[in-house]
């Protein structure tokens, strides 16, 4: 092959792949106010089932079961432990604490990194969706996609006969606290307690490494890893998701807990005797894997929330539907179709865009081997070329 039919070819090669991040820049743009419309109506319906669940608790209805007593209270670590809390005090006035401390998770979300506001405002890319670093406006995103996959497992494992099982609640009431209550239990066993064991281990055998002199630097950077795992990372200089994504930003150590303690909250599902069947193992592991992830990249009030979307937020549309019926039925249904739209719209624009990308790499390798081949090329023509494009 001649010299002049390799510089056509190289030409043509590279008029190709630069077309392809173009596409991708048009696709993202269309998507931008799309996105921003649907995070916006999610976290509106977020903070009216917040309030909803509140209403309901204490409803006509639910003030028979929200005035009874509790006495024990369970309390999970460490994956395996469960201990029976003695409390004295009335459902109520439990779910009020729970209440509060997802009220604080929402602020938190709301107010942390960059803000929800800004990254509202801001305009973003394939790339920059990625890392976007306010959770609040990442959860509709994250939570929606992770619903579709996980319906998507669920019903690929039926097909071939492994069923997943379901749970049902004897009183509404009672299966109102307990799925607003579940989140947190099953956080702070299945994660939180975990990782606080890991870091506090990890910060002892490197104490000399990373210059931690006194008991009170220790604590600090303790409970800054329990609460926030980047800040921690941030102050010691170790790389950080923020920075090198999640492959690299995530330890080795790391990584074996979020696979272990994922494989444990699988497990656990099917041992507890509730109604799960075999196939909710999948299911669970694959959720325990998101909320790991976010729970590094975000800190602890990220898995909280996602949890409680799984759990909270879609029961006490069903409960105001059963009751109500009316305005809160079209509601309901309205979310579950936008829910499904969004988590299926995200999947297959990252799809798109990793195949694109993929594509890419290959016609530029493709591109560089052709050229590396042929002696004959002349490297006066490639800088012609180069600038032309």
């Amino acid at each position: 092959m001649n010299s002049f039919n390799i510089d056509r070819l190289k030409k043509n090669w590279r008029n190709k792949v630069s077309l392809l991040p173009k596409g991708i820049t048009i696709l993202s743009k269309s998507l931008n106010y799309l996105l921003r419309v649907a995070v916006l109506f999610f976290v509106l319906t977020f903070i009216v089932s917040l309030f909803l669940g509140l209403a309901l608790m204490f409803s006509p209805e639910g003030s028979q079961f929200s005035f009874s007593n509790i006495e024990n209270l369970p309390f999970g670590f460490l994956t395996l432990f469960i201990v029976a809390l003695p409390v004295k005090t009335t459902y109520g006035t439990i779910f009020i604490l729970i209440w509060i401390i997802y009220a604080l998770c929402f602020i938190i979300s709301w107010k942390t990194n960059v803000g929800f506001i800004k990254a509202v405002r801001k305009t973003f890319d394939s790339k920059s969706l990625l890392e976007n670093k306010n959770f609040l406006f990442m959860f509709p995103v994250i939570s929606s996609s992770l619903l579709v996959l996980i319906i998507l497992v669920q019903s690929l494992q039926e097909t071939v006969g492994v069923p997943t099982g379901s749970i049902d609640f004897d009183n509404t009431y009672r299966g109102l606290f307990e799925l607003a209550y579940s989140p947190l239990f099953e956080e702070i066993m299945f994660r939180i307690s975990p990782f606080a064991v890991y870091y506090a281990i990890l910060l002892i055998f490197n104490q000399a490494r990373w210059q931690i002199c006194s008991l009170g630097i220790y604590i600090k950077l303790f409970f800054t890893a329990v609460l926030f795992p980047e800040r921690m990372k941030k102050r010691l200089g170790l790389p950080q998701i923020e920075n090198v994504g999640i492959r690299k930003g995530i330890s080795n150590g790391e990584w074996l807990m979020t696979i272990l303690t994922s494989t444990m909250f699988g497990l656990a599902h099917y041992v507890s005797g509730s109604g799960w069947e075999i196939g909710k193992i999948t299911s669970s592991f694959l959720a325990g894997f998101v909320f790991c992830l976010a729970y590094l990249a975000f800190g602890f009030h990220a898995p909280i929330l996602l949890h409680w979307f799984f759990n909270y937020y879609f029961y006490v549309y069903e409960v105001a539907t059963q009751n109500y019926h009316g305005i809160f039925e079209n509601i309901e249904s309205i979310i579950d179709f936008t829910v499904q739209i969004l988590g299926l719209s995200i999947i297959l624009f990252l799809l798109t865009y990793l195949i694109l990308k993929l594509y890419r790499d290959s016609i530029s390798s493709s591109d560089t081997k052709s050229i590396e081949s042929d002696p004959t090329t002349d490297l006066s023509s490639n800088d012609k070329i180069e600038n032309s494009i």
